[in-house]
């Protein structure tokens, strides 16, 4: 009877700390969320508080997106989001964070991000078009983009390749045109980057002139002279009335 008690009283404490596990799990699998300017919900984990970065990650952790409404379609991903008053800016794209968010059609990656974590879009099966990774990427995980095989052009803006691992382009078309930094080809296809053969330099640029109107209007921000292929991003901010 007293060993009865025992096991009983062993498999009460099991279950204590299972769903002390689940409860952490669900609570700490993100900081906080925010809505992107393409109308997704978006969730981070602050990653240094000093400093003011975050990384982008799936809501539900190990388990992904589940019981969360997946972002579908066009997604611009931000380069700062705002939380309690603070601006963060997102250095990170984290383990899994939109893995299987197969109804995504086309993602915009911030020129603030470092790193595309393991599995980060790894069976976004809805991706067509081009992937342009940012000249700020250093290092792209493993499976990263596994089975994204819809895009139909690679641009990389970084004159050193960034890191990766073999798997990171796995199920791609490996053919397909990877636009880089003009004088760069080399440098990628001497190491067969990411699987890839057909390296084309962007040996041109282009120049964005930006301008509010009215001109009392407000001011605009952002405009310069691009390499072929790098993302331009623009700013407004409005006067008071406008």
């Amino acid at each position: 009877m007293k060993s009865l008690r025992l096991k009983r009283a062993v498999r009460a404490a099991l279950l204590v700390l299972l769903l002390s596990a689940v409860g952490m799990t669900k609570a700490y699998a993100y900081d906080f969320s925010a809505v992107c300017s393409t109308g997704q919900t978006l969730y981070y984990n602050i990653t240094d508080a000093e400093n003011h970065y975050v990384a982008l990650v799936a809501p539900a952790g190990w388990y992904g997106w589940y019981g969360y409404t997946e972002p579908t379609g066009d997604i611009v991903l931000p380069e700062t989001v705002q939380n309690d008053g603070i601006s963060y800016t997102v250095t990170s794209i984290g383990y899994r964070a939109f893995e299987s968010c197969s109804s995504l059609t086309s993602v915009e990656i911030p020129n603030s991000v470092t790193s595309i974590g393991e599995w980060a879009f790894s069976g976004c099966s809805g991706f067509t078009g081009s992937l342009t990774i940012p000249n700020s990427v250093t290092t792209i995980g493993e499976y990263a983009f596994r089975y994204c095989s819809g895009f139909t052009s690679l641009f990389c803006c970084t004159e050193t390749p960034p890191a990766l691992q073999s798997s990171s382009f796995d199920g791609w078309n490996h053919n397909i045109p990877v636009h880089v930094p003009c004088g760069s080809e080399e440098a990628y296809s001497s190491i067969s980057w990411g699987g890839f053969s057909n390296f084309i330099g962007m040996c041109s640029n282009y120049t964005v002139i930006v301008e509010a109107s009215p001109e009392e209007g407000g001011t605009v921000s952002g405009g310069g002279v691009f390499n072929y292929g790098e993302v331009c991003s623009l700013s407004a901010t409005p006067n008071e009335g406008y």
